[in-house]
């Protein structure tokens, strides 16, 4: 892979609500059909020659508005799906907060090492996507990729390429709808 863009999905409600939703599967709202068709516009002239996605539906059905507008294909690859967030899944951070109050004193979704129960850790879903980054790299050398993924896959993408410390990783955002371009060595 000689040069890769990053995007994340558009937004859904949950976006809107400030839910963790993880593995939950929720499809685009109204705005995130908005800004995925958007994005695809702005994905006209960067050459790419395919889309990698993450399996969720929010990935997919970003992923597939903007394979309609630039013609490449989607390819799903669950090494690029977001981290499971165990038993946070569905509640906002305050309703989680109230819900698991020793789990959030503990602040366990940013410990390197800890999960909420039946949750992944920081170090489980960094190796998954550094395993999905090699792949591909390999399997395309001298393709432009997009991969269309989550927002904490793309903390650990940005990671990957620039190195970040704890506190800038947990810094770093990728909004909804948002490129991102990378270069390979």
């Amino acid at each position: 892979m000689k040069q890769l863009f990053l995007v994340r999905h558009g937004e859904v409600d949950f976006n809107a609500e400030g839910r963790y939703f993880g593995k939950i599967d929720v499809e685009l709202n109204k705005n995130g059909l908005r800004q995925a068709d958007d994005i695809a516009k702005k994905m006209i002239g960067l050459n790419i020659n395919v889309i990698v996605a993450s399996p969720l539906k929010r990935c997919r059905n970003t992923a597939d508005i903007i394979s309609g507008v630039i013609s490449a294909p989607v390819v799903l690859m669950d090494e690029f799906r977001e981290r499971a967030y165990g038993v946070f899944e569905g509640l906002t951070r305050k309703e989680a907060k109230n819900k698991y109050p020793e789990l959030w004193a503990k602040n366990i979704t940013r410990i390197y090492n800890g999960a909420p129960p039946g949750g992944e850790t920081i170090k489980e879903a960094e190796a998954r996507v550094y395993k999905g980054l090699k792949k591909i790299k390999i399997k395309y050398p001298d393709k432009i990729v997009l991969i269309v993924t989550h927002a904490f896959v793309g903390k650990i993408i940005h990671r990957f390429f620039y190195k970040l410390t704890d506190e800038e990783f947990f810094e770093y955002r990728l909004d909804n709808a948002e490129i991102v371009k990378y270069d390979f060595a």
